[in-house]
């Protein structure tokens, strides 16, 4: 469980989330690398949506959720942060989804 070797499993994740992502297909954002971090915070600018907007249809249309950047402040607008603490699966098929949106969405 999460409690009991979760957060070694989520630091297994951690590199391998981003990685696999920016590989694939139509791949729309860089992932900055940061340290004991268990989330990146992609551009969502391509999409012409703002965070808030992206974050609410991406749920909506996609079943994903995401916390939009402008929760964290101005400087986080146009991006989102997306956490990666759920099962390989799962986060692959997250980000599937999200690929998904953004191909529809991009301007």
């Amino acid at each position: 469980g999460w409690r009991r070797g979760g957060w070694a499993y989520a630091a297994l994740l951690r590199p391998a989330a981003p990685d696999r992502y920016a590989g694939a297909p139509g791949h729309w954002a860089a992932f900055p690398t940061a340290r004991g971090a268990f989330q990146v915070f992609p551009s969502v600018v391509s999409t012409g949506l703002t965070s808030e907007e992206f974050a609410w249809r991406l749920l909506e249309e996609e079943k994903v959720a995401v916390v939009p950047g402008n929760a964290f402040g101005e400087c986080g607008e146009g991006h989102v942060r997306i956490a990666y603490v759920a099962s390989d699966d799962d986060l692959a098929e997250a980000f599937e989804r999200i690929d998904r949106f953004v191909r529809r969405h991009r301007e």
